[in-house]
């Protein structure tokens, strides 16, 4: 929360500094003022002075051991018949439960999302876009040093070429117009 609050109180000197010290009474006059404050999430009132001028505060070390021992404790290896007993579904075994949970998300995580995209990403290419691109650039390379033009006019030979003849053109398109 202090974290937040600081970074608030940059952000408000940042724009007083750049932008409202240029612009001041047109921008001023169109922000309403709002209420700021900043609540602390614990029950216990602290004087800050004790904080400022290194005084000790007493601690309870009971206190604080029972927190560390709450916080040791897994709540999903508790008794199934405890209410915050919390099965993932995989087995009626709490133990192997859990066991069994965390494999299937460690795979699902690393192995689908890490190695799978990974995998598919260095396969060889399928449809040879590179191999026909090398290719193109090598016959345009043997053409300009024999001096040939890069693409020909008549690109395949006109004496093997079998065209319809003129009755059988119009045949074809009487019956695809018909």
């Amino acid at each position: 929360m202090a974290a937040l609050v600081r970074g608030w109180r940059a952000g408000c000197r940042l724009l007083s500094v750049g932008v409202l010290q240029r612009s001041a009474p047109l921008v001023k006059a169109h922000i309403p003022a709002v209420p700021f404050r900043v609540y602390s999430s614990t029950s216990k009132k602290v004087n800050q002075s004790e904080y400022v001028t290194g005084k000790r505060t007493e601690v309870d070390e009971q206190r604080v051991k029972e927190i560390l021992e709450d916080g040791l404790k897994d709540p999903s290896l508790t008794d199934p018949s405890d209410p915050s007993y919390v099965s993932h579904g995989f087995h009626d075994d709490p133990h192997i439960d859990l066991l069994t949970y965390r494999m299937v998300f460690f795979a699902g995580i690393s192995i689908m999302m890490v190695i799978a995209p990974l995998y598919v990403h260095y396969l060889p290419e399928s449809n040879a876009r590179i191999w026909a691109r090398r290719q193109a650039e090598m016959v345009i390379e043997e053409r300009r040093k024999k001096g040939l033009p890069l693409i020909e006019a008549e690109f395949c030979d006109l004496e093997k070429l079998v065209l319809p003849s003129d009755e059988e053109e119009e045949r074809a398109w009487a019956t695809f117009n018909g």
